[in-house]
């Protein structure tokens, strides 16, 4: 939420004159409204494109992340030590590097989210783009 605070003070600097200057009888609101519809409509596809990553790439990864076996155990036959070890050596190998390929594609999702959040900033009344605060990126990129 806290990453997307300019683009909530994006719509709420486009219905601030809703609030404060017009009133039924002022001609400019067809104007206003489609500011509004801007503003919502460019949220609204920020946010669904933001659903769909965290859904289909981090979400996803993480799943398979967690159904990782990093040991694997003799079903039906015993093993001595040295065969214990040499398996679970090759199973964290193996396994381990799926892991290592799982979290990067999340980390790399999750900053290609932060860049898609980037390059929807809204811009204020005066024509500058607002400002991602990087304690909310850090945040969110320590989430995950």
């Amino acid at each position: 939420a806290a990453l997307l605070a300019p683009h909530v003070s994006g719509v709420e600097a486009a219905l601030k004159p809703g609030l404060t200057d017009l009133t039924w009888t002022s001609t400019n609101i067809d104007l206003f409204l489609q500011r509004v519809h801007n503003k919502i409509t460019s949220l609204e596809l920020t946010v669904g494109k933001i659903n769909d990553m965290l859904h289909n790439r981090v979400d996803a990864n993480l799943k398979e992340a967690s159904r990782v076996m990093l040991i694997s155990l003799p079903e039906d036959e015993s093993a001595t030590c040295e065969e214990f070890v040499a398996m679970q050596n090759k199973t964290t190998k193996t396994e381990g590097h799926v892991l290592a390929v799982k979290s990067d594609e999340v980390r790399r999702s999750c900053d290609e989210i932060v860049t898609l959040i980037q390059e929807a900033l809204p811009t204020n009344e005066w024509g500058s783009t607002l400002e991602l605060d990087e304690t909310a990126v850090k945040e969110f990129k320590g989430h995950y």
